[in-house]
């Protein structure tokens, strides 16, 4: 693309150039020319543009789903880019593991995730809403909590699940966690609205 954006910055020269002079065959054909380069710049975008939706209809084949429920949700929220980096993820599951005790929702965050095996995603706190006591949720919304609502996708029991998976949930799904649920067998894709 830089190249023809080259070219065409080259031929806009020409054409001025050919104006000031008053070379009339030189315009016609640098007009010409810049139609023909930006003709070129246009079927190069729309072939990017085709591509990326026929990649995208590739993926929801490959991956279907169904949105199953719409859940609310409450979720500690990370502060930093790379949660990897240093010791920060060992101190914010001692923060969650706390603020869960102290906010008497320890063991409703306990049940809700002893029901699923977390696979992968990026989200490290999170309890739905409707298992709490009022309480309970006014102490985490305290303590730095976030009320969520988390939409639910089935992608049914037969998915295999690659890193291909992952990369496709990291651009579907921005905030997700991705759960074999222990009951069905079935892979679930919790999505955390913005």
């Amino acid at each position: 693309m830089h190249l023809k954006t080259n070219q065409l910055n080259n031929m806009l020269v020409d054409l001025d150039r050919a104006l000031t002079r008053g070379e009339t065959e030189n315009v016609v054909e640098a007009i010409q020319r810049i139609r023909l380069i930006c003709d070129d710049i246009e079927l190069s975008i729309q072939d990017e543009i085709d591509y990326a939706k026929r990649r995208e209809e590739a993926l929801r084949l490959k991956y279907k789903h169904e949105l199953i429920n719409e859940v609310a949700f409450l979720m500690k929220p990370v502060t930093i880019e790379n949660v990897y980096d240093g010791d920060y993820l060992d101190h914010f599951v001692e923060t969650r593991a706390r603020q869960l005790s102290e906010g008497g929702a320890e063991e409703a965050h306990n049940t809700f995730w002893t029901e699923y095996l977390t696979l992968h995603g990026n989200v490290f706190g999170s309890v739905p809403v409707d298992l709490l006591k009022p309480a309970s949720v006014a102490y985490l919304e305290k303590s730095g909590w976030k009320p969520v609502q988390v939409n639910v996708y089935d992608f049914g029991e037969n998915l295999e699940v690659t890193m291909a998976f992952y990369e496709y949930c990291d651009e579907k799904f921005g905030r997700y966690i991705v759960v074999q649920e222990s009951r069905t067998n079935a892979y679930l894709v919790l999505s955390f609205g913005a």
